[in-house]
C-alpha cells in the first residue's frame, strides 16, 4: 500500500473524511511512521545485509565508531568479507593482564558494543586505514514515508495490520474531539496481537550492547564418563538392577544372548524400520496405534509396514496430547489433529481479515443506525464443520433507507465463508448469509438475519504453537517469544478446542517453557509447567513455582502405575510429583556440556529401573 492508501484507509477506519480533519495529514503521516518503526522494533522485520547504512570506514589507531541509529540488534560484523568475533570488554580485561593492552595495533578480530559506538579490537593499524567495516543486523525503516506514493519497507501483507499502531496514537491526541483512551487501549492490544509486545528503552539499549556469548548448560548423568561394555551377562531381575549393574538385563524382549554374551534379534522377528532419521515417536492412550515422524512425514507403524499418513510438516519442535480419542500434535509452527480413523488435518489458522464497509443511498429496508459486520470461514474435519473466529469488528453507520455494501470479504479455498451482521444499535451479531464472493450488498429486513454468533472476539489456534497439553477439557498451548524471552500459555474455550480469546484467556511465564504435562492428582487436573529455569504447577485458580531449576527440553514425563506419581528428569536429576520431590541431586554427578536429553523411563517404587536415549552432543 501507498502512503496516500494508508491515510485513505485510516481516514476511513476513523470515520475522518471529512474536512477540517480531526488529525492532519501531517500527524497521520507521523503516526503512520512511528507504526512502522514500532513493528520492526516488536518483530524483527528488516534486516540489513549489505546496505550502506551498515559500512563504516576505519581509520588508522581508532577503534570506537558510531553506528546508525537504524539498528535495533547488530548481529555480526565483517572487515574484508571476514566475520568478526563478538567479545564484551570484561572478556578482553580478563584475557589480558598488560596494562594498555587497549592500544595495542594490529588487523581487528573481534569487537564489543557499548552504547551507540563499536569498539574493535585490537587497534587498526596502517595496514586497515580505509578499510569498511560491514554492519548486518535487524534494523527500522531506512526512509521515511513522505510522499504519497511511497511504500513501507515491511512486507505488504502487514501495511494494513500495522495501522493499528497510528489509530492508537490518534486516539491519544489531547483532544477532547479525539482523546479516548478504552479505544486507544483496544487498538494497541490489536497490534500486540500482530507484532508481540513493546520492547522498553532499556531492553532495545541491552539488545544493542554486547555480552560475550556463553552457553553454559548443567546436565546430570549417573556416570561421568563412558563405559564401554565387551558383554552381557544375561537376565537378572531378582536383584535391584541398580545394585546389579549395567551387564545384567531387567527383562529382554525380543533377543537372544549367547555364550560370548552377544545379542542378537531372536528368530522369528522381523526387523520392520530400519532408519536414522526418526525423529519423534508417538502414539494413542489405547495402545493400539504408534506413529513416527522421518523426514518431515508422519507414519503410522502397522504391522505390514509403514503408511505415510502427512507429508511436509515444517516445524521440527514436536509435542502432542489425545483427547477425545484424537491426537493433537504440534511441530513447533503448526497444530495438526490426527483423528481415530488416522486422517490428519492442520487446524491451525490465520484470523480472517476484516471487511470494508461503505453505504449507497437507495430504497432499502434498513433503518437508521450503527451497522457491525464481521466474517468467519469454516473447514471440513471429518465430515464436521468447525468454524474459526470472527474477524475484526467492521462499523458504519448509516440513514434511512440506506443500504451496506461489504466488500474486502477474504476467500479461502476450501473454506466456506460466512457473513454475521450486528443490525442498528445492536451488540448481538447474527447469520447473514454463506458467499463465494469478495463484494456483497446488504439491503434487506434484519428479520432475515439468523443464528447468533458465538465465537465473537474469539480467534483460531495461533501459528508457531510449542508445547500442548488438555486440562479440564481445555487445550494449554504456549507460544515463546524469543526476543522478549517470554512465553504465553493460552487456553481454549472448554468444548471448543479450536476457539481462543487471545485477549485474556492466558498466563505469561519468563522464559521457554520445556516441559507441559497435565498431571491427575485424586479428584483435581494440575498442569506441571517448566522453563529453562523454573518448575511450577498451575491449577487454573494460581500457579506455584516447586524448584529453582529447571526441566531438559523434550524430557518425558510418565506416570508410574505402583504410586500414581510421575516422574520426569530435571536439570537436577529426577524429579515426581505430587507431592514434588527430586529423588536423585544427591547420587549426580554435574555433567558441564551443551546436551540434548530425550529421557524415557520407568520405576520401580524409590529407584530407577530403565533410563534410555540419553544424548551428548560432545
Amino acid at each position: 500500500m501507498t502512503l496516500l492508501e494508508l491515510i485513505n484507509e485510516f481516514r476511513f477506519k476513523l470515520n475522518d473524511t471529512v474536512t477540517p480533519y480531526l488529525w492532519s495529514d501531517a500527524e497521520v503521516k507521523s503516526y503512520i511512521n512511528e507504526a512502522q518503526i514500532e513493528a520492526c522494533e516488536r518483530s524483527k522485520l528488516l534486516y540489513c545485509k549489505d546496505l550502506d547504512i551498515g559500512k563504516i570506514t576505519i581509520s588508522n589507531n581508532i577503534n570506537n565508531y558510531i553506528y546508525s541509529n537504524k539498528f535495533i540488534k547488530i548481529e555480526r560484523v565483517l572487515l574484508n568479507n571476514i566475520v568478526l568475533k563478538e567479545t564484551s570488554k570484561s572478556e578482553l580485561d580478563s584475557k589480558y593482564t598488560i596494562r594498555n593492552f587497549e592500544d595495542m595495533q594490529g588487523t581487528p578480530y573481534c569487537y564489543y558494543i557499548e552504547s551507540n559506538k563499536i569498539i574493535l579490537f585490537p587497534k587498526p593499524d596502517t595496514n586497515n586505514n580505509g578499510h569498511i567495516i560491514q554492519l548486518e543486523g535487524f534494523i527500522r525503516p531506512v526512509n521515511e514515508l513522505v510522499n504519497n506514493t511511497d511504500e513501507p519497507e515491511i512486507p505488504k501483507e502487514l501495511h494494513r495490520k500495522m495501522l493499528s499502531f497510528a489509530y492508537k496514537l490518534a486516539y491519544e491526541k489531547q483532544d477532547t474531539e479525539t482523546f479516548d483512551p478504552n479505544r486507544a487501549s483496544y487498538h494497541e492490544d490489536q497490534f500486540t496481537r500482530y507484532f508481540g509486545y513493546g520492547i522498553d528503552a532499556n531492553v532495545l539499549r541491552k539488545q544493542g550492547e554486547s555480552r560475550a556469548r556463553f552457553v553454559k548448560c548443567k546436565w546430570w548423568l549417573f556416570m561421568s564418563k563412558t563405559i564401554k561394555l565387551k558383554r552381557f551377562k544375561g537376565i537378572n531381575n531378582i536383584i535391584n538392577n541398580l545394585e546389579g549393574g549395567l551387564k545384567w538385563f531387567n527383562s529382554a524382549e525380543n533377543i537372544d544372548i549367547n555364550n560370548n554374551g552377544s545379542i542378537s534379534t531372536r528368530k522369528g522377528y522381523i526387523k520392520k524400520i530400519d532408519s536414522n532419521n526418526i525423529k519423534f515417536i508417538f502414539g494413542n492412550k489405547k495402545e493400539t496405534k504408534l506413529y513416527y515422524i522421518e523426514n518431515n512425514n508422519i507414519y503410522l507403524f502397522d504391522k505390514n509396514g509403514s503408511i505415510e499418513l502427512f507429508n511436509g510438516l515444517t516445524g521440527t519442535n514436536y509435542s502432542y496430547s489425545e483427547y477425545n480419542d484424537s491426537i493433537y500434535l504440534s511441530d513447533g509452527k503448526e497444530l495438526y489433529i490426527i483423528k481415530e480413523n488416522n486422517f490428519i488435518k492442520k487446524i491451525s489458522f490465520n484470523k480472517p481479515n476484516q471487511v470494508n464497509l461503505s453505504k449507497n443511498s437507495s430504497n432499502s429496508k434498513l433503518f437508521k443506525g450503527v451497522y457491525k459486520v464481521v466474517i468467519t470461514h469454516t473447514i471440513i474435519l471429518d465430515g464436521v464443520e468447525i468454524e474459526t473466529g470472527s474477524s475484526d469488528e467492521s462499523i458504519i453507520e448509516i440513514e434511512d433507507g440506506d443500504s451496506i455494501v461489504i466488500s474486502d470479504i477474504e476467500q479461502i479455498i476450501g473454506q466456506k465463508t460466512s457473513i454475521y451482521i450486528a443490525p442498528a444499535n445492536s451488540t448481538v451479531y447474527q447469520f447473514y448469509k454463506d458467499t463465494i464472493l469478495s463484494i456483497t450488498n446488504f439491503s434487506d429486513s434484519i428479520n432475515i438475519l439468523g443464528r447468533e454468533l458465538n465465537s465473537l472476539n474469539l480467534e483460531s489456534i495461533p501459528f508457531n504453537v510449542d508445547k500442548i497439553d488438555f486440562l479440564n477439557n481445555k487445550l494449554f498451548i504456549s507460544i515463546y517469544s524469543i526476543t522478549e524471552n517470554i512465553t504465553q500459555i493460552y487456553y481454549s474455550n472448554p468444548y471448543a478446542v479450536h476457539l481462543f480469546n487471545l485477549e485474556k484467556d492466558f498466563i505469561q511465564i519468563k522464559g521457554r517453557i520445556t516441559l507441559l504435562k497435565t498431571i491427575n492428582n485424586k479428584e483435581n487436573q494440575f498442569l506441571l509447567l517448566s522453563t529453562d529455569d523454573n518448575i511450577y504447577i498451575y491449577n487454573e485458580d494460581s500457579i506455584t513455582k516447586l524448584a529453582d531449576y529447571g526441566v531438559i527440553n523434550g524430557s518425558a514425563c510418565s506416570i508410574n502405575i505402583e504410586d500414581g506419581l510421575y516422574y520426569f528428569w530435571s536439570k537436577n536429576g529426577l524429579c515426581r510429583c505430587l507431592p514434588f520431590e527430586n529423588i536423585s541431586s544427591e547420587y549426580v554427578v554435574p555433567f558441564e556440556k551443551e546436551s540434548e536429553i530425550n529421557s524415557t523411563f520407568l520405576v520401580d517404587k524409590n529407584n530407577i529401573k530403565f533410563i534410555s536415549s540419553i544424548l551428548v552432543n560432545e
